[in-house]
């Protein structure tokens, strides 16, 4: 197993690379390379892609998390994530030309503050699917479920469909029940009532439904559904629909990758332009219910 670093350059700013390299312990050539973006410190976006030879044409990404240690330059910009997951898939295609899926376990979070002074990872999919319509790798990707997608979507469509919203909802906290019932009611549908959130409540509206958003999501999926890990990106159908562009990128240290006789050397081009902290899955409701919601939304 050998490693190579760069410094990556793109329109966001630099990066980190590191490029592992393992070898087949019979031949002693390139099996797969591990592709690490992110700081000197923190390794933010991770895939995994076989080495051409082997002629295997799924490639994985491991995490993706972006906050301030995510850059050389420690700062964020919007859809810095999105931006490294981008230049991942480009370094990935440009390894191995062959490669069609990008297969993933979404257990995507972000941070979260809530009203008893603390700070939390929690669950995504939820929060997005409740505000977007799907999932960040949906959003962002085009992600498919691996299995019952299509079942998924349509389920997907009871968001928008005033037959799954209940006449009353049970928000945990007493305080936040009176704060969302004049919403809730004015709202014909779930995702209607979401948008309502948005506007009101801004930069604090995952703590408004951190309490609630398991149950509401189940009873509009109808059951778990949206709780299935396993996810993958077809490459070949989002490159017609420009969802995965190439990243222009420069790199410094260009160096041919060491260990056998590889041919694998990341070559200086421009391209055509085109979460560490344990993630709080339930909350729990004793704790919540004595919250000051009045206080933190004020």
């Amino acid at each position: 197993m050998k490693s190579v670093w760069y410094t990556v350059k793109t329109e966001y700013g630099k990066f980190q690379l590191k490029i592992v390299v393992t070898l087949d312990r019979n031949t002693n050539q390139p099996k797969s390379f591990t592709i690490n973006i992110g700081s000197k410190t923190k390794q933010c976006v991770q895939l995994q892609v076989p080495a051409r030879e082997t002629n295997k044409t799924d490639a994985l990404l491991i995490w993706v998390e972006a906050d301030e240690e995510c850059s050389l330059e420690r700062y964020i910009q919007k859809g810095l994530a999105q931006h490294m997951v981008l230049l991942g898939i480009t370094l990935v295609r440009q390894i191995n030309p062959k490669i069609k899926t990008i297969s993933f376990d979404d257990t995507s979070s972000f941070k979260c503050a809530l009203p008893d002074d603390t700070e939390i990872r929690v669950p995504m999919k939820a929060f997005h699917i409740a505000f977007h319509g799907s999932t960040w790798y949906e959003y962002y990707f085009d992600a498919m479920l691996k299995q019952d997608h299509a079942k998924y979507c349509d389920s997907k469509k009871n968001l928008y469909d005033p037959h799954y919203k209940p006449d009353e909802f049970n928000f945990i906290n007493g305080e936040l029940q009176e704060e969302l019932e004049p919403l809730y009611n004015a709202s014909s549908t779930w995702y209607e009532f979401f948008q309502r959130i948005s506007k009101k409540y801004g930069n604090k509206k995952c703590s408004v439904i951190y309490p609630w958003i398991s149950s509401a999501m189940t009873s509009i999926l109808n059951g778990n559904l949206y709780d299935h890990p396993k996810w993958y990106i077809d490459l070949e159908a989002n490159q017609k629909k420009n969802k995965t562009p190439s990243i222009r990128y420069n790199m410094s240290a260009m160096n041919k990758m060491e260990g056998g006789r590889t041919n694998y050397t990341l070559k200086k081009r421009k391209a055509r332009r085109f979460t560490s902290s344990r993630t709080h899955l339930f909350p729990n409701i004793p704790q919540i219910q004595g919250w000051d919601f009045k206080a933190f939304l004020s």
